[in-house]
């Protein structure tokens, strides 16, 4: 039986009509709870000189009393307005307001990511330009020196002579104007009297400074190899060997 009245009161108090009726009336007897559970027969008759049934009747259930019916009726009143109407006056509203801050924060959102992509596809936009433009200016630059083939060879020269054999380049004059052109030069006993560094060589044939004529060893300066001889020539700040 204990069981079973416990668990109908568990029920009621965590049903949300049962229980926010029970808080609500609690409100308006928490005097006449306090009273049965902790005022004693003796303390009742000592101070009010009335039993404690009669005490309670005449306090608390005095139907001529106006507070008696304000007592309860309004557990019934908070209640109805609590379960029903709160919801209604101001949860829900504040559940909508939730949801439209929720919608506008992802328009922000949205709005700013369509920004993000905005700026994406005009910094695309500018590099594909710069590109295009690279592109043309080194056809121009190509056709410019197709027209007129010293140009660039000027700008090779430059970046040539800060090598670290370009001093070397004075064995392929020596070569072309003094030893008949020859790679490697023997003296009449058949020693080695010259030869051209295989550094110097394979940068000035790789580059088209001259031709190789594997043949009878020799080699031939091209139109681009005269113009670096008069550069070099002409240079006061051409490369010279340091002595050691």
């Amino acid at each position: 039986m204990v069981n079973s009245i416990t668990e109908v009161f568990k029920t009621r108090l965590t049903n949300s009509l049962y229980g926010t009726f029970f808080v609500t009336w609690f409100i308006f007897h928490w005097n006449f709870v306090f009273s049965v559970f902790a005022l004693s027969d003796d303390k009742i008759l000592q101070i009010y000189g009335l039993l404690k049934n009669d005490y309670l009747v005449q306090h608390y259930f005095n139907v001529n009393d106006w507070y008696f019916w304000f007592s309860w009726v309004m557990p019934f009143i908070l209640t109805y307005i609590i379960i029903w109407k709160l919801p209604e006056w101001i949860l829900l509203k504040a559940y909508g307001k939730t949801e439209e801050y929720e919608v506008d924060k992802r328009i922000i959102k949205i709005s700013q990511q369509r920004r993000v992509e905005q700026e994406k596809a005009k910094l695309e936009e500018q590099t594909a330009k710069k590109v295009t433009a690279v592109a043309k200016q080194v056809v121009e630059e190509k056709k410019i020196k197709e027209a007129d083939p010293t140009i660039g060879w000027n700008d090779d020269y430059e970046r040539f002579k800060k090598l670290d054999f370009a001093h070397k380049f004075s064995k392929i004059i020596e070569s072309f104007y003094k030893r008949r052109a020859q790679i490697i030069d023997t003296n009449d006993y058949n020693q080695v009297d010259f030869e051209i560094p295989e550094d110097i060589l394979a940068y000035a044939h790789s580059n088209g400074i001259i031709e190789i004529d594997s043949g009878p060893n020799k080699i031939a300066v091209t139109d681009k190899g005269k113009f670096f001889i008069n550069k070099f020539l002409e240079d006061p700040e051409k490369p010279v060997e340091f002595p050691f």
